[in-house]
């Protein structure tokens, strides 16, 4: 990386379409900053394509192995690494903390169906939702499920990013 690195990942269109909404905000706000977008679809890269032109990177999410996620962090160098909605993986979530990276979790949710298995294996849940410097959720349902799964200081009820956009 030729600067400092912001890394936005979303899963498909619609959490990159969410992110989207951040983009202006880091372009005035961090100008010293470059931003590397990944995205877990084919879709995915065509939106982020459209909603952050001056991306220095575009791409998909390596797999959740450590020797993957940890070549791609290397790579990246991120100082932030921005999580959108969901796509909890383990590996690369406890990576960048690792590395050093401050972990976000914005417009998160978390379904019933997800927090049920969640739920089954709670050891697990905590390690992944503790790798999170501070959790932003959509609505007070999913940070009450959260908060079932870890506890951290460092959540807030934000509402939904989708909200904000401007079609």
């Amino acid at each position: 990386p030729s600067k400092q690195t912001i890394w936005i990942h979303g899963v498909s269109v619609g959490e990159v379409k969410a992110a989207s909404s951040l983009h202006e905000f880091f372009k005035s706000s961090y100008p010293d900053y470059q931003l590397v977008i990944t995205t877990s679809t084919f879709t995915g890269i065509k939106q982020a394509k459209a909603s952050f032109p001056s991306a220095a990177y575009i791409g998909i999410l390596p797999l959740d192995l450590k020797v993957f996620t940890n070549r791609f962090i290397q790579k990246v160098n991120p100082a932030l690494f921005i999580l959108c909605e969901s796509d909890y993986w383990k590996n690369l979530l406890q990576n960048l903390k690792k590395h050093g990276c401050k972990v976000v979790l914005v417009n998160g949710k978390l379904s019933k169906r997800s927090f049920s298995r969640f739920s089954k294996f709670k050891r697990f849940s905590r390690v992944v939702f503790s790798q999170f410097d501070l959790i932003c959720m959509q609505n007070q349902i999913y940070f009450d499920r959260v908060k079932q799964l870890v506890d951290s200081k460092n959540m807030v009820v934000t509402g939904n990013l989708k909200l904000d956009l401007v079609y």
